[in-house]
């Protein structure tokens, strides 16, 4: 239970040398805590009003490939 603990910690903490988390660069989306889905919090309740349609998915790819070439920036940069 520990680990498991430690990895989410692990994987939604900023990473100075690229600029973003793990998880960000892997799956677009800054994670939610467990508490924000109990406790809506601003940034919840606006997601859940926006209506997923093929644009959005489009700006969502578009906003992956600009994370990893900040991401990769940062890297030469570090």
């Amino acid at each position: 239970m520990k680990l498991s603990h430690a990895l989410w910690a692990y994987r939604t903490t900023y990473k100075g040398s690229t600029g973003f988390t793990p998880y960000t660069l892997v799956y677009v989306f800054e994670a939610v805590m467990p508490l924000e889905l109990e406790i809506l919090s601003l940034r919840i309740a606006v997601e859940v009003s926006i209506v997923e349609s093929l644009d959005h998915r489009l700006s969502e790819l578009l906003r992956l490939k600009e994370n990893c070439r900040d991401a990769l920036q940062n890297l030469e940069a570090w």
